[in-house]
């Protein structure tokens, strides 16, 4: 028994706790709370899952993530004085998780890459299912086209600070930067659909670029502005700025590349589902891709 302290954590589009949150938690823990609660702003209420490193320490006390849908109640329940309690049935569990990797050896001198990311929270529709669909389409019209070599990679616990591309990076599979001609990776968040407030349903929303990125290397950049510069997707040209496993691509030595990375609205929540992506705003990223891979192959 003792004080729970309540952190409430404003909207975010990034994936884990950002600083002030994490000072507010170690405060908290520091000051010998006998639990924490974490609320989340979402704008559908859930409770937002957050990324974590590669070792994460247990926590000594409980500390429970809720969404804004609980807000209310946690309110009332201060403004009482009532007591509250917190029981968590969670564990810590040493678990697998895997990488897989395609290759396809021709005539070419070059490798082309693909990459994306293979696991999430929750279903992860939209933002993980484009990724994902366009990298198995790619990976049968690439097989037919050109003579560079294929290397594709799907990788496991991104969540856990993107463990399976450290581990592809540093094994013997990972291609020869030296023989790279493109390296492709179809990260979070390619084609979502935007929930819509004031009627519960959803509206197509390819315009928005506070949260969808695209990060690209300096020889890729005139020709991605023009395949991608009317899609509604933030830039980060790689030379200024990476982030994302897009960073870990490029400090490992490979010089051309480019990336998808961002958010959408139901980005790490349960409602990542059915609704939130479909072929039809997938396939003009798809289609571009394919016009950027093409002259490297």
């Amino acid at each position: 028994s003792g004080d729970i302290a309540l952190i409430r954590i404003p909207s975010q589009i990034e994936s884990g706790l950002k600083k002030k949150a994490r000072q507010q938690l170690a405060t908290a823990l520091k000051n010998g709370a006998a639990g924490v609660i974490l609320l989340t702003e979402t704008v559908s209420g859930e409770a937002f899952a957050f990324n974590t490193s590669k070792t994460p320490e247990p926590f000594d006390v409980p500390v429970l993530i809720l969404g804004s849908a609980h807000e209310p109640a946690l309110d009332a329940a201060m403004a009482a004085g009532s007591p509250v309690t917190i029981a968590l049935e969670g564990r810590y569990e040493d678990l697998e998780t895997w990488n897989v990797i395609g290759r396809m050896d021709r005539p070419g001198d070059e490798v082309v890459t693909v990459s994306t990311t293979r696991t999430g929270w929750y279903s992860s529709l939209a933002e993980r299912g484009p990724g994902i669909a366009l990298f198995l389409e790619l990976s049968k019209w690439a097989a037919q086209t050109g003579e560079a070599d294929l290397l594709f990679v799907a990788t496991g616990g991104h969540e856990l600070g993107h463990i399976g591309m450290d581990q592809f990076l540093a094994g013997e599979n990972a291609p020869d930067p030296k023989r790279t001609a493109l390296w492709v990776h179809l990260g979070a968040s390619i084609a979502a659909y935007q929930m819509d407030g004031t009627t519960g349903g959803t509206h197509q929303n390819l315009q928005n670029t506070e949260s969808r990125w695209i990060i690209y290397s300096a020889n890729q950049l005139w020709r991605v502005r023009k395949l991608f510069g009317d899609m509604g997707y933030q830039q980060s040209p790689g030379f200024i700025s990476t982030f994302g496993e897009a960073a870990e691509i490029k400090h490992a030595g490979y010089d051309s590349f480019f990336a998808f990375a961002g958010a959408h609205d139901r980005f790490h929540l349960p409602g990542d589902s059915q609704d939130t992506t479909d072929g039809t705003i997938v396939k003009p990223a798809g289609d571009a891709v394919v016009a950027l891979m093409r002259p490297a192959l």
